[in-house]
């Protein structure tokens, strides 16, 4: 995944791209760190450059909004493509619901919990670009 990523990092900044944001929706711990080292690497290598790299959990400002086909992820869909999900294939399931990590999406997740939560990663990430096309330091 990493030399992937690197090369297409690299053919993005010979396109002219001054800024790289390496979002991540998959978020365990090492894939995390993979991200940003990739995004480290970039900068290191070409001077001018900005390259993000980060989880959308760590996009949410002021909250960690992360779990496994749980409330978040499951009211992300419900959002962006909700003719996806399928809600009625839980209907019978027993307890615990395998696979689902977080709050049950069951009587948590939603179309607003999603907008809100695509909202605020979209606006912490545009944020963040549009303080790296100004050249103001990264947070």
């Amino acid at each position: 995944m990493v030399g992937n990523l690197r090369i297409t990092c690299n053919r993005l900044v010979e396109m002219g791209f001054k800024v790289l944001v390496l979002l991540t929706g998959h978020y365990p711990e090492e894939q995390m760190r993979a991200v940003a080292q990739v995004a480290r690497k970039v900068v290191d290598q070409h001077p001018g450059i900005t390259a993000i790299g980060l989880a959308e959990p760590q996009a949410y400002p002021n909250e960690f909004r992360g779990d496994h086909a749980a409330k978040w992820e499951t009211s992300i869909a419900l959002y962006l493509m909700p003719e996806l999900v399928h809600m009625e294939y839980f209907e019978g399931k027993p307890e615990p619901l395998h696979g689902i990590y977080g709050e049950d999406p069951r009587a948590n997740a939603s179309v607003e919990s999603g907008r809100e939560t695509v909202e605020g990663i979209t606006e912490t990430v545009v944020n963040r670009v549009l303080q790296a096309l100004q050249g103001k330091p990264q947070s």
